[in-house]
């Protein structure tokens, strides 16, 4: 016997749903009201998760504070550069 995955119940109203067999599956972007996707919507997705991460971590949150510590420093521009990358993780390998 195998394991019960779905409750009776949750199986029953699944199986309820109409089906509409003339109608061809096909891929949707949610972001559009068409379902169409875009580039501008991509962007817009990026942009929305950039201000998330802004909000969440705070304008003058740890990376800024540091950020601008190592801009401060009195040492050659290819140190706050190295330090830079450190701190973005975009380290060459």
């Amino acid at each position: 016997m195998y394991p019960t995955i779905v409750l009776p119940v949750d199986a029953n109203a699944i199986l309820s749903i109409p089906i509409r067999p003339h109608v061809e599956d096909f891929w949707a972007w949610e972001l559009e009201k068409y379902g169409i996707y875009s580039v501008r919507s991509a962007y817009t997705l990026l942009d929305m998760a950039r201000i998330r991460d802004t909000v969440k971590h705070g304008a003058g949150g740890s990376r800024y504070v540091m950020w601008k510590k190592i801009w401060s420093l009195k040492v050659p521009p290819k140190v706050k550069v190295f330090w830079w990358q450190v701190l973005h993780e975009f380290l060459p390998v």
